[in-house]
């Protein structure tokens, strides 16, 4: 609505100009709800029985194991954006940095691959970025310049490829490349929300419309992809669906979450900014959600705060994490199945939540970082 009454000002003196433009973006941009003839399975969040993440027993998610990393100069990063974990090494991509840092299972580094400019073989910016696990081919997506760029093991360039349509966020799967597309993207595969390509990122295939109810101008948290027993599993804020698909992108069931109450209407998810100060009454998914089974991970938006869950849907539990200021909890930061992933850059951790040994404590201490490596069941 708000594009109409812009394009309303500044054609004031065309009215019938202004007619056939209305009727031609109304025309192209009704949206509405979508249903998929699959599955739909119902989290009803409020009445699971409620636990902390003290009391998560280890048949669900094994100990934490603790990795401090190296505090080498090219070692040093300030955050955490995505975590991969390829044969035995940890890829950490900090975007405030611009690069993606390599370690062992020991924290020891191994090397920083960082090849920011406007070459061919170069980036703007690092959006998101994905490792092949058969090749080793490493995806970067800049969504500044809307291309892709593939580098071999050796972080050596192998080609450059120009998008069609506006991304967020990509995984790359048996050969072919799965991209989140952008709200906003004008571009091929216009309206939907998943677009697959062939290895030369030209598009295949899209599924999942977005509807109405979506504000491209505000956004409240990352999301990405996560690989869950041979499916991929999608989740974009502000949406309490985890769409479940197949590598090939079919549709195979849907999880919705309920909070009853405190789920976000449809007529807030647009014109987000002016409506801000309800948004501490919502809880809605954020940032990612991972499924294994009758397992359920993930993030909240909570009532203004971040929290993380885990949901045992044969037992109707949950467990949930002390809720902590948004962006700043450290719990959980990513899921690469099996594994989760928690930062820790400092000793703010509720000990509700995890227990920091004395040696990680230390050496957060002395200006380093650490890691928590853990495993869903």
């Amino acid at each position: 609505m708000s594009k109409l009454i812009r394009l309303f000002i500044c054609f004031d003196k065309q009215p019938i100009l202004l007619i056939g433009i209305l009727l031609f973006l109304v025309g192209c941009d009704s949206r509405k709800k979508v249903d998929y003839d699959v599955p739909v399975s119902i989290i009803d969040y409020e009445s699971l029985t409620s636990r902390n993440f003290e009391q998560i027993p280890e048949d669900i998610v094994s100990k934490m194991e603790f990795v401090a990393f190296d505090t080498v100069s090219d070692a040093l990063f300030g955050r955490v954006d995505k975590v991969k974990f390829v044969d035995s090494s940890l890829f950490i991509l900090d975007q405030r940095l611009n690069a993606i840092l390599e370690f062992d299972r020991s924290g020891k580094f191994i090397r920083k691959f960082q090849r920011k400019g406007r070459a061919l073989y170069e980036y703007l910016q690092i959006t998101d970025f994905d490792i092949d696990r058969e090749s080793g081919v490493l995806y970067v997506l800049d969504s500044h310049t809307d291309k892709v760029n593939l580098y071999d093991s050796d972080f050596n360039f192998i080609a450059s490829h120009t998008l069609d349509f506006e991304a967020d966020i990509l995984k790359s799967v048996g050969g072919k490349i799965i991209f989140g597309l952008a709200s906003w993207n004008s571009g091929r595969a216009k309206g939907y929300k998943i677009g697959q390509t062939d290895s030369q990122c030209k598009m295949e295939n899209q599924v999942l419309y977005y509807d109405e109810y979506i504000d491209p101008a505000y956004v409240f948290s990352s999301y990405r992809f996560t690989d869950c027993e041979q499916n991929v599993v999608y989740n974009q804020p502000i949406d309490n669906n985890a769409y479940v698909l197949s590598r090939d992108l079919n549709l195979r069931q849907i999880i919705r979450f309920d909070f009853g109450a405190c789920n976000v209407p449809d007529e807030n998810k647009k014109d987000v900014e002016s409506k801000l100060d309800k948004f501490e009454n919502y809880c809605f998914i954020k940032d990612y959600v991972a499924v294994k089974g009758d397992l359920i991970i993930g993030k909240l938006r909570d009532h203004g705060k971040s929290r993380c869950f885990i949901v045992d849907r044969k037992n109707g539990i949950k467990y949930e994490s002390q809720p902590v200021e948004l962006f700043s909890n450290s719990l959980f930061t990513e899921y690469d199945d099996p594994f989760i992933f928690s930062y820790f850059m400092t000793t703010n951790v509720n000990p509700k939540d995890v227990s920091l040994p004395d040696h990680i404590i230390d050496h957060i201490h002395a200006g380093g970082c650490a890691i928590g490596i853990q495993q869903l069941k």
